[in-house]
């Protein structure tokens, strides 16, 4: 993850994922939020999908059955972007509510990814979307932290990227940049929103 100067992003699609890891680029993003409609089937695949991209065991057979795709024995670094904590996941409840939608990727991708990502040298990257205010930021630090105890992992062992889209939300970025420099986390600014939101005023 210290070099991302080149990266593509895309669904979590089987064929997607594979020709993105096998590319010439250093980091791939698998969305779950802008990339993928969120039907529970094609959630599921994606997460499976994943897991056997991580495994190295990821291959697709195309229709015709003319052409297997298969991964590298390099691919490029995979990162998972999850849905924003404006989304819910109506599949799955919690004291009668449905749950998070970011939290819900964040919890299977990590649950089932976590330790054959350390072990390959990797770790668990994730890019946090929407993030609207400094108090979302550190809701997720209290996740990544909960997360890394629970499973007995150094704490800043999961990293993360976070796109800050609001006017309000930039203006304490010192805030967030002191959350993120406990819990391993970097930023990123939506440029076209901040700067629409800035001639407008």
């Amino acid at each position: 993850m210290q070099d991302r100067r080149i990266g593509t992003a895309g669904p979590p699609d089987r064929k997607i994922v594979i020709n993105a890891l096998n590319a010439k680029v250093k980091v791939f993003m698998a969305d779950f939020k802008d990339s993928l409609s969120p039907e529970w089937n094609k959630l599921i695949e994606g997460q499976l999908t994943l897991r056997e991209a991580v495994q190295g065991t990821l291959s697709y057979t195309s229709d015709a059955g003319k052409k297997i795709y298969q991964l590298r024995a390099d691919p490029a670094v995979l990162m998972c972007r999850v849905r924003g904590l404006h989304l819910s996941e109506k599949h799955v409840s919690w004291q009668g509510n449905p749950i998070l939608a970011g939290l819900f990727d964040f919890a299977l991708y990590f649950f089932h990814n976590v330790r054959p990502l350390l072990a390959k040298g990797s770790g668990p990257y994730f890019y946090l979307p929407k993030t609207e205010s400094w108090q979302e930021v550190a809701w997720w630090r209290e996740i990544f932290s909960f997360s890394e105890d629970r499973f007995d992992l150094p704490r800043g062992t999961i990293k993360s990227t976070v796109l800050i889209e609001t006017l309000p939300a930039v203006s304490r970025w010192m805030r967030s940049c002191g959350i993120c420099a406990i819990t391993s986390l970097a930023l990123t600014v939506g440029a076209g929103t901040t700067s629409s939101a800035i001639s407008k005023r």
